[in-house]
């Protein structure tokens, strides 16, 4: 004869586990933030002398995190050049889209194509022209950069100048188009962001128009 028995009662009710979900994701964009943060500050201080400290030694290092910033911007630099800003850029925009809960739902289908975001972004730096205070001996898409677009334009059948030009119009069209996507973005957020931005920009033009209006601005 079997006997009925109660079943066990959860350790947690419904509600404190959905409160301590949501503190797990905001804690998770957190981390996100912060890990952008330090990559934004080590980026920002990056110098190339110091890329030279990690071969010569002898000299003080002039990156924001020391050894451990030189460590990881180097690399980075080198093989991607400017594209390594694109990282950061991620890691701060689910973070902030962690901590908010908007669209964080849309982070792990999106961000698998975060490789190919930075890849297109490093590509397309390839294609620019280096700005006067750039020092490296390769461009600002980094050796990843350079090696892709050498073997694209080996493969055009036009001259390097023209296929240089076609394939930047091409690549910054890809890049916004991927940036889009693996941001999270979806068309209702692009909608109340156009929205917002009209709305500022109105408020804007009305409130130095009154200025004007009422002599302020005229002496």
């Amino acid at each position: 004869m079997a006997y009925p028995t109660r079943g066990r009662d959860p350790l947690l009710d419904a509600t404190t586990q959905a409160f301590l979900e949501k503190r797990g994701v905001e804690v998770l964009g957190l981390i996100f933030i912060l890990v952008g943060l330090f990559l934004i500050l080590a980026l920002g201080s990056y110098s190339p002398a110091d890329s030279a400290w990690m071969s010569s030694g002898g000299r003080e290092i002039g990156n924001l995190f020391g050894q451990l910033g030189v460590t990881v911007t180097a690399p980075l630099m080198k093989i991607m050049g400017l594209g390594s800003w694109s990282i950061p850029f991620l890691f701060v925009v689910w973070g902030m889209r962690l901590m908010t809960h908007i669209g964080a739902d849309r982070m792990l289908i999106r961000l698998i194509y975060a490789p190919i975001f930075w890849a297109l972004c490093s590509l397309y730096l390839a294609t620019l022209t280096p700005h006067a205070d750039w020092v490296h001996n390769f461009s600002m898409g980094g050796l990843f950069g350079d090696t892709v677009l050498y073997i694209i334009l080996q493969l055009l059948p036009v001259s390097a100048a023209l296929g240089a030009n076609f394939i930047a119009v091409i690549l910054g069209l890809l890049v916004v188009f991927i940036a889009y996507y693996v941001t999270g973005l979806v068309f209702d957020e692009l909608k109340i962001g156009f929205s917002t931005l009209g709305f500022v920009v109105i408020k804007s033009l009305f409130f130095t128009g009154s200025l004007v209006a009422s002599g302020r601005l005229l002496g």
